[in-house]
């Protein structure tokens, strides 16, 4: 048989093997053997995807299965990949980062670390989730640096190493015809567990958007000087709102604009100007708020702390107590009338010492009466009833409590009908 015959037969028997099944979305649950990282990567055109919903999630692999890491929504674009099972992979937008075991990373002072073994998976970090951290991404080879961002539990927060994917529902990507540039730049939304999520507009001030690309300029020098900027912008937002100098920044692009050497990078500094412009204002914006945040603080406290001083006003003596008279024992009451004492109260500055009322003691009241008779003194009183069936109807008080007051009273008392 001919190499010719041979070749023809096994062309056949290739052409003729069924398909391997696609999986649905169900059929792909967070796995070793199933991951984002397995996925096709032969594509290397660069294509661009706008987001078509409102806080849409971006997760750490193609499958509601595997956990959200941001949000982004409606105009954002994003650089995309292969399409998996209805989902789209797509480049880290901005914020976002990964991580790598503490195990296998020598750390140094200056911030960056080296990997200590080979073959060292990395995982897709989130502020959306609290772990575990099942979601990988790449892997790293030992001696590899990497820059460290912090610590989260048993892992060091690095940078997304290149060729890192998140994925999106397809059905939220709109795919922009080829040879589109990344006009907008991707702004993330972060939340920890159990926070709600900042404004757009401060988490759009607090983060330096994405650069455009500078693969297309072509003068060494112009590069060279662009990444200068780009490193002292970094620089910059990793400084509060209030310490930035951005104008500064934004002039140093200013020369870039008007030279005609190299077109490519003059497009790029007139795009990260404009950016640049746009963060300041909102920085302007939010700054203003912080101060008139600051002034209504100030002056809410300055008014609890003078309301806290004000005193109110004394009561009178008169709305002290109910009645005020010089406390006698009554013949009509010599007895207790259902269990109850009732004594009267003088007018002292009638006369003939008129009865102004009676006052009661109520059973199970803890006053001790002899010390008050004879004395002027204070009612006050839990209740009042009016005493008919006499020429004169007069209010009998339900004693809480007597008070002598400061004017002398004789003890000497006569008792009267």
């Amino acid at each position: 048989m001919s190499s010719l015959h041979l070749m023809m037969i096994i062309g056949a028997l290739l052409v003729t093997q069924p398909a391997p099944a696609t999986p649905s979305k169900e059929q792909t649950p967070p796995s070793q053997t199933t991951t984002p990282e397995t996925a096709n990567e032969a594509d290397a055109t660069v294509r661009w995807g706008e987001v078509t919903g409102e806080n849409v999630y971006v997760r750490s692999g193609p499958s509601t299965n595997y956990y959200p890491v941001t949000k982004v929504s409606s105009g954002v674009r994003v650089r995309v990949y292969e399409t998996l099972h209805d989902w789209v992979a797509i480049e880290p937008p901005t914020g976002c980062y990964s991580l790598v075991s503490k195990e296998y990373v020598d750390p140094s002072n200056d911030g960056e670390g080296v990997i200590n073994a080979d073959r060292v998976w990395v995982r897709v970090g989130s502020d959306l989730s609290g772990g575990p951290y099942y979601a990988k991404q790449t892997q790293l080879r030992k001696g590899q640096s990497v820059t460290l961002q912090g610590e989260l539990g048993d892992y060091y927060r690095i940078p997304p190493p290149a060729g890192s994917r998140l994925w999106i529902s397809e059905q939220f990507i709109r795919l922009l015809p080829a040879g589109t540039e990344n006009t907008t730049p991707a702004a993330v939304t972060t939340t920890q567990p159990g926070e709600q999520p900042d404004s757009a507009d401060e988490t759009a001030a607090q983060t330096l958007p994405p650069a455009p690309s500078t693969t297309h300029i072509t003068k060494t020098d112009l590069r060279e000087q662009i990444k200068v900027i780009e490193g002292e912008l970094k620089t910059e937002f990793e400084k509060p709102i209030e310490s930035r100098d951005l104008k500064k920044l934004i002039e140093r692009f200013g020369p870039l604009t008007t030279q005609e050497d190299d077109r490519e990078a003059k497009l790029y500094a007139e795009k990260r100007i404009e950016q640049l412009q746009r963060v300041e204002a909102r920085m302007e914006m939010i700054l203003k708020i912080r101060e008139l945040n600051r002034k209504m603080e100030t002056e809410r406290q300055q008014f609890q702390k003078e309301r806290s001083q004000l005193q109110p006003p004394p009561i009178p003596l008169e709305r002290e107590f109910a009645v005020r008279g010089k406390l006698v024992k009554s013949y009509a009451y010599t007895n207790p009338v259902a269990g109850r004492q009732r004594y009267r109260l003088l007018d002292i500055n009638s006369g003939d010492e008129h009865t102004l009322a009676y006052v009661e003691i109520p059973p199970d009241s803890t006053i001790q009466v002899d010390n008050f008779l004879g004395r002027y003194v204070g009612v006050r009183a839990t209740g009042q009833v009016l005493l008919e069936g006499s020429v004169d109807p007069v209010v009998v008080y339900t004693a809480a409590e007597l008070v002598i007051l400061e004017q002398p009273i004789s003890n000497q008392t006569t008792p009267v009908n």
